[in-house]
């Protein structure tokens, strides 16, 4: 079991636990992003993205107990964070379509989160070769509001429904239309799939111990 760490008082972790003895793990931001540009890749099958999951983060040392390596990979890519629970069938998302609500994706708003942290921290993201995934995603996680990429992550986000004024509404229906992602339903679907996958290994590693 991975211990807790605080990130503001605590090395952060460069390897995990598994089966007992410890691997080094790639830390950097740009492999959390291939992580989840991996997940939704339509030409890989389930199969293959467990592998490039495993090679991604171990590179050539991948542990032999591979539920227990990707456990520990998920561990440090929800930077110490518990499993989230499964969502119930019945649940539906602030658009009210009962679809996973996606309100960023890596790639699609590489732009506007490089801009972000540029104006926000100094930081340049183009020219960071290690900078480490909890720090990136506490970093992004404290963008600030007035930030682009956090105006359109919440114009995403934004239930039309809960907008009276119809002349506001209408603003808010044409800048959802504006910054929407593509294919956001089969993309959310691809993903919700692939992360099921990798939580059934976990539980398939739990059931035989």
């Amino acid at each position: 079991m991975q211990r807790n760490i605080n990130l503001l008082i605590d090395d952060l972790p460069d390897g995990v636990q598994v089966d007992g003895e410890r691997y080094c793990i790639a830390t950097d931001h740009r492999t959390g992003l291939l992580f989840e540009q991996m997940l939704v890749d339509p030409g890989l099958t389930d199969d293959e993205k467990v592998q490039c999951a495993l090679e991604l983060y171990y590179g050539d040392s991948v542990p032999r107990n591979i539920e227990d390596a990707l456990e520990a990979l998920l561990w440090f890519y929800r930077c110490g964070a518990p499993k989230p629970p499964q969502p119930r069938r019945s649940s539906r998302n602030q658009g009210g379509s009962g679809r996973p609500e996606r309100i960023l994706d890596y790639a699609y708003d590489a732009p506007y989160i490089y801009a972000a942290f540029l104006a926000q921290y100094g930081v340049d993201l183009n020219a960071q070769n290690n900078l480490h995934w909890w720090k990136f995603s506490a970093m992004l996680d404290g963008l600030k509001e007035d930030q682009v990429i956090c105006k359109i992550m919440s114009y995403r986000a934004l239930n039309l429904r809960d907008i009276k004024d119809k002349d506001e509404r209408a603003r808010y229906r044409r800048l959802k239309a504006r910054y929407a992602l593509p294919n956001t339903a089969a993309i959310a679907k691809k993903k919700a799939i692939a992360e099921t996958l990798f939580m059934q290994h976990e539980e398939g590693a739990n059931e035989d111990s």
